[in-house]
């Protein structure tokens, strides 16, 4: 009975000891999460950057910290940086929309079109309802000569666009969306010698250019 009792007593001492080192710790990481922010708007990157880790240093497991220095590295160009981040942020949460988008991202601007289109596709079967998602797994097949694919993924995302009136987006290097699928379309069909198709496609991307009635969205 006594080995009992003393059991719940230790038992309520690592309890309680954790709670009261738990709090601190929390406490801590409120406080990076302000300081991060700051940086970031500040655009001071590698400060920003450096506090996420300290964050993960109290929490590995804290989700949106490994997206934001994921982000930050992007922003700085650094793609190759922010790829043990994504993993793991996709090892937390598989089906995240950010990681994949991220990920995506930086194994397309690495140069491993594979690799993106394995991102983009997963990213497309969470959220296909998204054009721009199209769009992104089509610019990875088009880079791969899976020019196939890569016209299926373009007719997708100009079906979502047009019967949805989905409003327009640009890429990270400021590109309209819809007009690149239009353009890409166009010469792939003309290597398959879909003449008609393409010069159809083309017209389209002339009336989109001399029209432009819809504002235009910043959306990676």
């Amino acid at each position: 009975m006594k080995r009992l009792l003393g059991l719940f007593v230790l038992l309520g001492l690592t309890v309680g000891c954790t709670l009261i080192t738990r709090i601190p710790i929390d406490q801590q990481i409120n406080k990076l999460i302000v300081k991060a922010n700051l940086l970031r708007d500040a655009e001071y990157w590698d400060e920003a950057i450096e506090t996420w880790k300290a964050i993960i240093e109290l929490d590995p497991n804290y989700f949106p910290a490994h997206l934001y220095i994921a982000e930050l590295y992007q922003s700085a160009t650094e793609f190759e940086k922010s790829l043990p981040y994504l993993e793991k942020a996709k090892e937390l949460k598989p089906d995240d929309v950010v990681a994949y988008v991220l990920l995506g991202r930086a194994k397309y601007r690495l140069g491993d079109y594979k690799g993106a289109v394995e991102a983009y596709t997963r990213l497309v079967a969470i959220q296909p309802d998204i054009p721009d998602n199209h769009i992104r797994l089509g610019n990875a097949q088009y880079m791969l000569q899976n020019f196939a694919q890569a016209l299926n993924a373009y007719s997708e995302a100009i079906k979502i666009y047009t019967e949805q009136n989905w409003p327009r987006a640009e890429d990270s290097d400021g590109r309209d969306n819809l007009m690149v699928a239009y353009y890409n379309s166009a010469f792939i069909l003309s290597l398959q010698n879909n003449v008609e198709q393409s010069i159809e496609m083309l017209k389209k991307l002339v009336d989109e250019l001399q029209g432009q009635a819809q504002p235009k969205i910043y959306y990676w």
